[in-house]
């Protein structure tokens, strides 16, 4: 039995020794300033995370410096002063005093830790941290530093000189973090084997807010471990000197090492089935309910294999797709338990891996990031292959804007399942699986939206042409199919009716699908292929089911489109575009419920941009609708359908336009092309109705069933699903963030019957970052945008002037009556050759004098950023020694006032009158 009053005997001896010199404050204020260092480096503000992601990284190193200077004279000293002798003589066992001792470094590295905690004062100035992410992180620092402790103190009994027992605390300690490069991964082909083992690896899930139950009892096995040695080493006196020595010695050494191999074999079976708290306030690691159901639905014996290839560094628009991936797919392999083997292969270019990441489909990227003017490069691999007895699913590479577990969840839950469902998409003139166009001779790709359908569904083309029978598809979607011929558009509608699940696109204006408007409904069918030289001689195309007006799907669905109509909506959220902002782009955004105040604000609020009472688009942010139509139902069709709306104009601010108005023969809009071109003017000129203007509904019959009745969608556009919609919402281009994308797929999943993936899909789990930093870099950017427009502004405004006076010298001389007319000629051609070289000049200066207002406005905002770096650098290396030194001060006066206190007064020196 431990005897506590022993035990807190030798603890309050040893944390007074060590508080009663000025060394020990000194190591405890190094490690905080060096803390504080390390998590505010340059690579922080580059990831604008509020985490302490940079010290964590660094920390295990950070343990080899403390761990040494809180153990080296636990043991050593005492041996040096001759005082071990006298404390083994007091009538304590071996284990209490070894437990005091171990208390008291324990709570000389707490004390040193709590002080470094003033950190987190700086994240919260910085932005607004996850309280709950650091509380486990900081947990994870004690528990590491809590086992190598014993370590340090194993190297402390050793010896009699504090210096060679930092010395050897040093090596003790560093053995089991290196063991984080020792290759053991690739010894047995297994990232786990490496992380279950080493002290960076267990360590690394609490600094991302998980608490794993296996890595604490690694932590705790790892303490026992150190020590046992540590009693051993105590106890030898007693057996040192007697005959038996040697062969007790060689025991005591067999039994280190089957204890050591006890503990390492255990604590890596428990870290691949125990489980794991998420302390994060948003359960950032925590698997959503569709994830857990589809891996409930894995089949024992077709276990799933997810291999996953990781670069070990990537560029800073990834830092947070890569952690994610990789604590997802340690959740999975968690809560597989068996049915999902996750293997994580660190790919360095160049490398075997890297090869074997190509072979494997993942895709290698060419990755440019800019960071204080410097453009690096770098080649990097971000993908997973998932596989099974049934299929296999690559994600050749997470974007950043790819939701990471809903791309997991779909591969699993595609490669498990028997059978995939089928999506048919019909043969419209829009061409989705691409092939030869004809009027250039160019092959076309497939779009996007066939590539992604198929990571989850069997996707087949399907003949208009022919009957769309019962049992073709699951989902049927068509794309323009006011193109279609009339045969086409009955079979179409005919499919409708008898209750096929249909996803429809249309589009009055169909920009980035056909930049030459052919595919305009309002216009007439392309001409057939063939005839004479130049299209000379060619058969005019056949007319259009009801004009293209697709009049009979209309009436099938109870909804009336107007070909003509365009929406525009002034509303703009991201005033950053500036001049470039367009009204017919439509940004849709999520109403701001938690503003509404009364039951019809709220109504309105649920059923304008992105309805919140659709679970396809609840919990979605933003779109971007491309020349988009406008969608009603007809009054009597409501009591036959129940219609939807999913995306709408905002009241107000929002109308519709003639298709006549917006696109115009000939005209000078900057991307147009063809005949027919844009008029970039046309809507700045038009004005708001107090209509909401729906442009994506759900259709469904009030008494559906499979067989009979309507079940469709309508999307009154189709540059909404453009390949260019796409790349901007995986690549966030212009830092948009959109949901173009995951509401196409809800769609579908929602027609296919699938709704888990729909809730997956919207999930938003957020990180945090330093919105105080942000907020002032983006004051200081706006500006600086404000001074580049300006100084535009003004050049084109000197550069008007200068072109008036040109105009203004050739008027003059025109109006000249009294000049004969060769004279005149003459006198305008001088005029017009030295005002125009004079306007070219002028116009070179202006121009060079706006580009250096642009670059000195661009060198202010950089000037400032850094600013308010330096100052949180600043702020994170004074502010924590100072607790540390203040309670030294406060101890060393206490000291000196005791002593002055406890000497007798007649000793004490007089000053002299």
């Amino acid at each position: 039995m431990f005897r506590s009053n022993v035990i807190l005997a030798v603890w309050k001896r040893n944390v007074a020794s060590y508080f009663s010199g000025a060394l020990g404050y000194l190591f405890i204020a190094v490690f905080v300033v060096a803390a504080s260092m390390l998590a505010f480096n340059e690579r922080f503000f580059i990831e604008n995370q509020a985490n302490l992601d940079q010290l964590s990284q660094q920390f295990p190193w950070l343990l080899l410096f403390i761990v040494p200077a809180v153990t080296m004279t636990l043991w050593a000293d005492e041996r040096k002063q001759g005082t071990d002798e006298l404390l083994f003589t007091l009538p304590a066992h071996d284990w209490e005093i070894l437990a005091g001792k171990y208390l008291a470094g324990l709570t000389i590295y707490t004390v040193a830790l709590a002080f470094s905690s003033t950190i987190i004062l700086v994240l919260a100035y910085c932005g607004s941290p996850d309280l709950s992410q650091l509380l486990a992180t900081y947990l994870g620092y004690w528990v590491a530093g809590a086992a190598l402790l014993a370590a340090g103190m194993f190297a402390s009994v050793l010896t009699s000189s504090a210096t060679v027992a930092f010395i050897l605390g040093v090596l003790f300690t560093a053995a089991p973090i290196a063991l984080e490069w020792v290759g053991l991964d690739r010894m047995f082909n297994n990232q786990g084997i490496r992380e279950s083992v080493s002290v960076p690896g267990n360590l690394r899930d609490f600094t991302i807010g998980v608490v794993p139950f296996g890595s604490l009892v690694y932590f705790f096995a790892l303490a026992a471990f150190f020590l046992y040695l540590n009693s051993v080493m105590i106890a030898r006196r007693h057996w040192a000197g007697g005959k038996n020595a040697r062969s007790l010695g060689w025991q005591f050494v067999v039994r280190s090492l089957s204890l050591a191999v006890i503990l390492l074999s255990g604590t890596y079976v428990l870290a691949l089935f125990s489980g794991r708290l998420d302390f994060t306030s948003e359960k950032l690691y925590t698997l959503a309910p569709a994830t857990r159901n589809a891996i409930s639905k894995i089949e024992k014996d077709k276990p799933v294999l997810m291999q996953a290839y990781v670069s070990p560094d990537v560029p800073e628009e990834l830092i947070t797709v890569r952690k994610n991936l990789l604590a997802l797919l340690k959740e999975f392999q968690q809560l597989g338990r068996g049915k999902i083997d996750v293997r994580i292969v660190d790919t360095a270019p160049f490398s075997k891996q890297s090869e074997e990441a190509t072979t494997a489909g993942i895709e290698r990227r060419r990755t440019q990031s800019e960071r204080s003017g410097r453009v690096t490069e770098m080649d990097v691999y971000l993908g997973v292959a998932v596989s099974s007895g049934y299929d296999r699913v690559v994600i050749p590479y997470f974007e950043k804007g790819t939701p990471v577990e809903f791309e997991l969840t779909r591969a699993l839950g595609t490669v498990a399942r028997e059978k995939r469902p089928t999506v048919g998409i019909l043969t419209t003139d829009a061409r989705v699986f691409g092939g030869l166009d004809q009027r250039v001779f160019q092959q076309r790709p497939e779009w996007r939206l066939v590539t992604d359908l198929k990571k989850q569904y069997v996707v087949k083309e399907i003949n208009p042409a022919e009957e769309i029978k019962e049992g073709d598809c699951d989902v049927l979607v068509a794309v323009m199919p006011s193109s279609l011929l009339q045969p086409e558009m009955d079979n179409l509608v005919k499919a409708v009716k008898r209750g096929q699940p249909t996803l429809v696109f249309d589009d009055p204006i169909p920009y980035f699908v056909d930049q030459s408007l052919e595919l305009v409904p309002s216009n007439p069918r392309k001409p057939s292929s063939g005839g004479g030289m130049f299209g000379m001689g060619q058969q005019p195309g056949e007319p259009k089911a009801d004009g293209g007006e697709a009049l009979s799907l209309m009436d099938a669905l109870g909804v009336a489109w107007d070909v003509r109509d365009i929406t525009f909506d002034f509303s703009n959220p991201h005033p950053e575009f500036g001049d470039r902002f367009y009204p017919p782009m439509i940004f849709v955004t999520a109403p701001p419920i938690e503003l509404a105040t009364t039951p019809e604000l709220r109504t309105y609020f649920e059923t304008s941009g992105l309805s919140q009472s659709s679970p396809i688009t609840k919990g979605l942010q933003e779109m971007i609708v491309w020349f988009g139509g406008e969608i009603r139902q007809k009054t009597e069709a409501e009591a036959k359908f129940d219609f939807t709306p999913l995306i709408s104009s905002m009241r107000g601010v929002s109308g519709s336009m003639d298709f006549d108005k917006l696109v115009v023969s000939g005209g000078g809009f900057p991307f147009g092309g063809g005949q027919k071109q844009l008029n970039p003017q046309a809507s700045r000129l038009e004005k708001p109705d107090r209509r909401q203007h729906v442009m994506a509904a759900a259709i469904k019959s009030k008494d559906f069933k499979k067989g009979d009745g309507v079940n469709a969608i309508f999307i009154a556009d189709v540059d909404f699903v453009h390949d260019i919609m796409f790349s901007v919402s995986e690549q966030q281009l212009m830092n948009l963030k959109i949901d173009n994308v995951p509401f196409v797929m809800n769609c579908v999943d929602t027609l296919a019957g699938n709704s888990d993936y729909v809730s997956l899909r919207n999930r938003r789990p957020a990180q945090r970052t330093l919105t105080r930093i942000d907020d002032e870099q983006r004051y200081f950017v706006q500006r600086t945008q404000e001074k580049i427009v300006e100084a535009n502004k003004t050049a084109e405004e000197q550069i008007d002037k200068a072109r008036k006076r040109l105009v203004e010298v050739v008027a003059k001389i025109q109006d000249d009556k009294s000049m004969p007319d060769a004279v005149k000629a003459q006198r305008l051609e001088e005029a017009q050759r030295a005002e125009q070289r004079r306007l070219e000049l002028e116009e070179k200066k202006i121009r060079r004098e706006a580009e250096d207002e642009v670059i000195k406005a661009k060198r202010e905002a950089e000037e400032r950023k850094n600013a308010i770096e330096t100052r949180v650098k600043l702020l994170a290396w004074a502010l924590p020694p100072i607790p540390a030194i203040i309670l030294g001060v406060i101890m060393f006066g206490r000291r000196r006032l005791q002593e002055r206190r406890s000497v007798v007064g007649e000793r004490l020196v007089k000053k002299e009158d």
